[in-house]
Protein backbone atom coordinates (compact mmCIF):
# COMPACT_ATOMS: atom_id res chain seq x y z
CA UNK A 1 0.00 0.00 0.00
CA UNK A 2 2.84 2.38 0.76
CA UNK A 3 4.08 4.45 -2.17
CA UNK A 4 7.62 5.50 -3.02
CA UNK A 5 7.93 9.21 -2.14
CA UNK A 6 9.71 11.82 -4.26
CA UNK A 7 13.27 12.72 -3.25
CA UNK A 8 12.18 16.35 -2.83
CA UNK A 9 10.03 15.61 0.23
CA UNK A 10 11.16 16.26 3.80
CA UNK A 11 13.01 13.07 4.90
CA UNK A 12 11.73 13.27 8.46
CA UNK A 13 8.12 13.60 7.37
CA UNK A 14 8.65 10.76 4.92
CA UNK A 15 9.82 8.61 7.84
CA UNK A 16 6.41 9.28 9.42
CA UNK A 17 4.54 8.28 6.25
CA UNK A 18 4.43 11.53 4.28
CA UNK A 19 4.18 10.99 0.53
CA UNK A 20 3.28 12.70 -2.75
CA UNK A 21 -0.38 11.85 -2.01
CA UNK A 22 -0.38 14.10 1.06
CA UNK A 23 1.90 16.70 -0.52
CA UNK A 24 -0.64 17.16 -3.32
CA UNK A 25 -3.41 17.65 -0.77
CA UNK A 26 -1.27 20.12 1.17
CA UNK A 27 -0.36 22.12 -1.94
CA UNK A 28 -4.06 22.68 -2.65
CA UNK A 29 -4.36 24.69 0.55
CA UNK A 30 -2.43 27.56 -1.12
CA UNK A 31 -1.47 29.07 2.23
CA UNK A 32 2.22 29.86 2.73
CA UNK A 33 1.77 30.22 6.50
CA UNK A 34 0.54 26.64 6.90
CA UNK A 35 2.83 23.96 8.30
CA UNK A 36 2.30 20.24 7.90
CA UNK A 37 2.40 17.54 10.55
CA UNK A 38 0.87 14.27 11.69
CA UNK A 39 -1.49 13.71 14.61
CA UNK A 40 0.23 11.30 17.02
CA UNK A 41 -2.08 11.66 20.03
CA UNK A 42 -5.63 12.81 20.67
CA UNK A 43 -7.42 13.90 23.83
CA UNK A 44 -10.58 15.86 24.56
CA UNK A 45 -10.27 18.60 21.99
CA UNK A 46 -6.49 18.57 22.20
CA UNK A 47 -3.97 17.00 19.85
CA UNK A 48 -0.25 16.40 19.59
CA UNK A 49 1.19 17.10 16.14
CA UNK A 50 4.60 15.77 15.06
CA UNK A 51 6.43 17.69 12.34
CA UNK A 52 10.06 17.52 13.48
CA UNK A 53 12.36 15.15 15.40
CA UNK A 54 11.74 17.08 18.64
CA UNK A 55 8.79 17.03 20.99
CA UNK A 56 5.33 17.00 19.35
CA UNK A 57 3.38 20.26 19.32
CA UNK A 58 0.20 20.77 21.33
CA UNK A 59 -2.62 21.90 19.06
CA UNK A 60 -6.36 22.46 18.87
CA UNK A 61 -8.75 22.83 15.95
CA UNK A 62 -9.75 26.30 14.87
CA UNK A 63 -13.25 27.57 15.53
CA UNK A 64 -13.82 27.59 11.78
CA UNK A 65 -12.87 23.92 11.43
CA UNK A 66 -14.93 23.00 14.50
CA UNK A 67 -18.04 24.77 13.18
CA UNK A 68 -17.71 23.33 9.69
CA UNK A 69 -17.50 19.72 10.95
CA UNK A 70 -20.76 17.91 10.25
CA UNK A 71 -19.81 14.61 11.92
CA UNK A 72 -17.18 13.28 14.36
CA UNK A 73 -15.23 11.86 11.41
CA UNK A 74 -14.67 15.42 10.15
CA UNK A 75 -12.40 16.14 13.12
CA UNK A 76 -8.73 15.13 13.14
CA UNK A 77 -7.87 11.62 14.31
CA UNK A 78 -4.65 9.82 15.19
CA UNK A 79 -2.79 9.23 11.94
CA UNK A 80 -4.18 12.25 10.12
CA UNK A 81 -1.93 14.68 8.33
CA UNK A 82 -2.97 18.24 8.98
CA UNK A 83 -2.16 21.78 7.93
CA UNK A 84 -1.58 23.92 11.02
CA UNK A 85 -0.24 27.27 12.16
CA UNK A 86 2.01 27.99 15.12
CA UNK A 87 0.40 29.54 18.17
CA UNK A 88 1.38 33.04 19.30
CA UNK A 89 2.95 33.39 22.75
CA UNK A 90 1.45 30.78 25.08
CA UNK A 91 -1.32 29.87 22.65
CA UNK A 92 -1.59 26.37 21.21
CA UNK A 93 -0.94 25.69 17.56
CA UNK A 94 -4.08 25.82 15.43
CA UNK A 95 -5.15 22.94 13.17
CA UNK A 96 -6.55 24.61 10.06
CA UNK A 97 -7.25 21.66 7.76
CA UNK A 98 -7.32 17.87 7.78
CA UNK A 99 -5.57 16.66 4.62
CA UNK A 100 -7.21 14.08 2.41
CA UNK A 101 -7.08 10.59 3.92
CA UNK A 102 -5.86 7.47 2.15
CA UNK A 103 -8.06 5.32 4.37
CA UNK A 104 -9.42 5.07 7.90
CA UNK A 105 -10.15 2.43 10.51
CA UNK A 106 -13.47 3.19 12.12
CA UNK A 107 -16.22 1.57 14.15
CA UNK A 108 -19.78 2.48 14.99
CA UNK A 109 -20.35 3.99 18.40
CA UNK A 110 -22.41 1.91 20.81
CA UNK A 111 -26.05 2.95 20.64
CA UNK A 112 -25.58 5.08 17.55
CA UNK A 113 -26.98 3.89 14.24
CA UNK A 114 -25.02 6.19 11.98
CA UNK A 115 -22.27 7.80 14.07
CA UNK A 116 -18.81 6.36 13.59
CA UNK A 117 -15.66 6.66 15.67
CA UNK A 118 -12.32 6.96 13.94
CA UNK A 119 -9.68 4.70 15.47
CA UNK A 120 -6.80 5.65 13.16
CA UNK A 121 -6.25 6.97 9.66
CA UNK A 122 -3.76 6.54 6.83
CA UNK A 123 -2.84 3.01 7.91
CA UNK A 124 -0.83 0.52 5.83
CA UNK A 125 -1.05 -2.57 8.06
CA UNK A 126 -3.47 -3.68 10.74
CA UNK A 127 -1.82 -6.24 13.03
CA UNK A 128 -4.45 -8.32 14.80
CA UNK A 129 -3.08 -9.71 18.06
CA UNK A 130 -4.36 -12.82 19.85
CA UNK A 131 -2.66 -15.32 22.11
CA UNK A 132 -2.25 -19.06 21.61
CA UNK A 133 -4.70 -20.03 24.35
CA UNK A 134 -8.37 -19.69 25.28
CA UNK A 135 -8.27 -16.09 24.03
CA UNK A 136 -8.16 -17.43 20.45
CA UNK A 137 -11.60 -16.94 18.87
CA UNK A 138 -12.14 -17.25 15.12
CA UNK A 139 -15.41 -15.36 15.17
CA UNK A 140 -13.85 -12.34 16.84
CA UNK A 141 -10.80 -12.52 14.56
CA UNK A 142 -13.14 -12.59 11.56
CA UNK A 143 -14.62 -9.28 12.69
CA UNK A 144 -11.15 -7.75 12.85
CA UNK A 145 -10.38 -9.12 9.39
CA UNK A 146 -13.58 -7.57 8.03
CA UNK A 147 -12.62 -4.28 9.67
CA UNK A 148 -9.29 -4.39 7.86
CA UNK A 149 -10.99 -5.13 4.55
CA UNK A 150 -13.43 -2.26 5.01
CA UNK A 151 -10.56 0.03 5.96
CA UNK A 152 -8.52 -0.91 2.88
CA UNK A 153 -5.43 -1.80 4.86
CA UNK A 154 -3.52 -5.09 4.91
CA UNK A 155 -4.35 -7.44 7.78
CA UNK A 156 -1.69 -9.53 9.53
CA UNK A 157 -2.39 -11.97 12.39
CA UNK A 158 0.01 -12.11 15.33
CA UNK A 159 -0.18 -15.15 17.61
CA UNK A 160 1.48 -14.22 20.89
CA UNK A 161 2.75 -16.40 23.76
CA UNK A 162 3.81 -19.09 21.33
CA UNK A 163 6.35 -20.29 23.91
CA UNK A 164 3.50 -21.28 26.25
CA UNK A 165 1.53 -23.34 23.76
CA UNK A 166 2.02 -26.89 22.52
CA UNK A 167 -0.41 -26.36 19.62
CA UNK A 168 0.99 -23.29 17.89
CA UNK A 169 0.92 -24.84 14.42
CA UNK A 170 -2.72 -25.80 14.89
CA UNK A 171 -3.63 -22.17 15.59
CA UNK A 172 -1.59 -21.03 12.58
CA UNK A 173 -3.31 -23.50 10.27
CA UNK A 174 -6.77 -22.50 11.46
CA UNK A 175 -6.06 -18.91 10.48
CA UNK A 176 -4.43 -19.77 7.18
CA UNK A 177 -7.34 -22.04 6.24
CA UNK A 178 -9.97 -19.40 6.98
CA UNK A 179 -8.12 -16.32 5.73
CA UNK A 180 -6.38 -17.01 2.45
CA UNK A 181 -3.26 -15.04 1.52
CA UNK A 182 -3.03 -13.41 4.95
CA UNK A 183 0.28 -13.56 6.79
CA UNK A 184 0.20 -15.31 10.18
CA UNK A 185 3.12 -14.89 12.58
CA UNK A 186 3.61 -16.83 15.81
CA UNK A 187 5.72 -14.71 18.14
CA UNK A 188 7.12 -14.75 21.66
CA UNK A 189 9.02 -12.10 23.59
CA UNK A 190 11.07 -14.97 25.00
CA UNK A 191 12.37 -15.73 21.49
CA UNK A 192 13.71 -12.61 19.70
CA UNK A 193 14.09 -14.58 16.47
CA UNK A 194 10.29 -14.80 16.14
CA UNK A 195 10.06 -11.00 16.29
CA UNK A 196 12.35 -10.38 13.32
CA UNK A 197 9.54 -10.62 10.70
CA UNK A 198 7.76 -7.73 12.44
CA UNK A 199 10.45 -5.22 11.46
CA UNK A 200 9.10 -4.80 7.93
CA UNK A 201 5.80 -3.53 9.36
CA UNK A 202 7.51 -0.86 11.44
CA UNK A 203 9.91 0.49 8.84
CA UNK A 204 10.22 4.24 8.17
CA UNK A 205 7.43 5.46 5.92
CA UNK A 206 4.95 2.76 6.94
CA UNK A 207 2.10 2.97 9.42
CA UNK A 208 0.96 -0.08 11.37
CA UNK A 209 -1.65 -0.35 14.12
CA UNK A 210 -2.10 -3.10 16.70
CA UNK A 211 -5.63 -4.26 17.54
CA UNK A 212 -7.02 -7.21 19.47
CA UNK A 213 -7.50 -8.43 22.99
CA UNK A 214 -3.96 -9.50 23.84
Amino acid sequence: MAETPSNSLDPFLVSLGWSDFFQTSFDKQREDRFLKGRIVSQGRGNYLVQNSPGEPIEAAVTTKLHNSAKAPADFPAVGDWVAFTQGQGNQQAQIQRVLKRKNSIQRRRMGAKSEVQLIATNVDFMLVVTSCNEDFNLERLSRFFELGEESECTTVFLLTKSDLSENVEEYVQQLKSKFKNVEVLAISNKNPFTLEPLKKYFSPGLTSVLVGSS
